[in-house]
């Protein structure tokens, strides 16, 4: 016979709430607590009935049997091949090293690289309608009255979108070459995701760099008075030796708007032989871009038969074919894939810059923990 239990079960009939009365009120009615209903309490001769039922249930011991060990189960032993695959899926090249030659070799052919071209043909694509949309605009309706300022000012927003949308995608790509040049690649490992958002800041911090980088020279100019034949000359010079540095400084310092840093600023002494090298190339460079331009659009004009001046070139043979009027046109259009690859070239060699500094840098010394430093 079952013991008599101190508690007794009792489910609501009505909000089916589980509570356990006392034993001393088998067989009477109490309140459910949750929803106040009258409940029917069983008596003890129905709970040990419930309690024996429930026992009977289980199995006893004849019905279980005896117990016994089973042998252990094999376990199949892992294939070594398939470790050996994994161990191939995750090994990673080393980068080859970089070339004695660093300042020429890979350098001017790398916008045709095959990991650079692709992002060199989008730079070219935006360049020269960057350049040629106006251009062609100016030319179709006349060098000057309303036809070219109604043109212009339709033309105006769309254009600033153009041009800042080039310009981020082009600092966005320079940028990274710099990045994973100056650390020993030869490859670009990622380039800027498609968010044009995150590279136009890129392209304003650009943009502020340059005009710091301006200011020493505009001063001079301001001082100078405007002698004639060296107009914006000292500008552009101090643009072409301090944008470099600062460029380098803002990269490798903790904080970016910190234009100089003090090992860039040494590097300038004890790696002057490399300085002297890049400022040298990149004068070739500003030549193979600002020649053509400057020759095609200002040097060598045609008057037309009332006087005016159309255009200039430096392409004959195009203008004959062509037609006077698209010289400009052919010019602008020819510049775009020009100063794609003068962007190209200019982040890999000051790339290739920052990883000789890099290298002549003392290394910090790695101690083991619990070690003195």
């Amino acid at each position: 016979m079952p013991d008599i239990p101190e508690y007794i079960t009792v489910v609501c009939s009505t909000c089916h709430a589980r509570f356990h009365p006392p034993s001393k009120h088998a067989g009477k009615t109490v309140i459910c607590p949750d929803c106040g209903v009258m409940i029917p309490v069983p008596t003890i001769d129905e709970v040990l009935a419930e309690i024996e039922a429930t026992r009977r249930s289980y199995p006893t011991p004849e019905e279980v049997g005896d117990y016994s060990v089973s042998a252990p189960a094999e376990i199949a032993k892992p294939s070594t091949r398939y470790f050996e695959v994994r161990a191939e899926i995750k090994r990673e090249p080393l980068p080859p090293p970089t070339p004695r030659w660093f300042l020429i070799d890979g350098v001017f052919t790398y916008p045709w690289h095959c990991d650079a071209i692709l992002r060199w043909i989008f730079l070219s694509c935006g360049f020269a309608a960057v350049g040629v949309i106006p251009t062609l605009a100016v030319v179709l309706t006349g060098s000057s009255g309303i036809g070219t300022w109604l043109v212009m000012v339709f033309m105006a927003l769309p254009m600033i979108w153009l041009l800042v949308w080039t310009g981020s995608y082009a600092v966005s790509c320079c940028l990274r070459v710099l990045e994973d040049t100056a650390a020993g690649n030869q490859r670009v490992l990622e380039w800027p995701d498609p968010y044009w958002r995150d590279w136009a800041g890129q392209f304003f911090y650009i943009i502020y760099l340059a005009c710091l980088a301006s200011a020493p020279g505009y001063a001079i100019d301001r001082l100078l008075g405007g002698v004639p034949g060296f107009s914006g000359l000292a500008t552009a010079a101090s643009v072409w030796i301090v944008f470099p540095v600062c460029l380098l400084s803002s990269v490798t310092s903790i904080s970016p708007w910190m234009p100089l840093s003090w090992p860039i600023v040494r590097s300038l002494v004890t790696c002057w032989w490399c300085w002297l090298a890049f400022y040298y190339e990149s004068a070739l460079l500003g030549a193979m871009w600002l020649g053509p331009l400057v020759f095609g659009l200002g040097l060598v004009c045609w008057p037309d038969e009332s006087g005016q001046v159309l255009g200039a070139t430096w392409l004959g043979p195009l203008v004959l074919f062509f037609g006077l009027r698209l010289a400009p046109v052919l010019t602008m259009l020819l510049h775009g894939p020009l100063l794609a690859a003068v962007c190209l070239i200019y982040a890999r060699l000051l790339g290739r810059v920052a990883w000789h500094i890099g290298t002549k840098m003392p290394q910090p010394v790695e101690t083991e923990p619990g070690e003195p430093e």
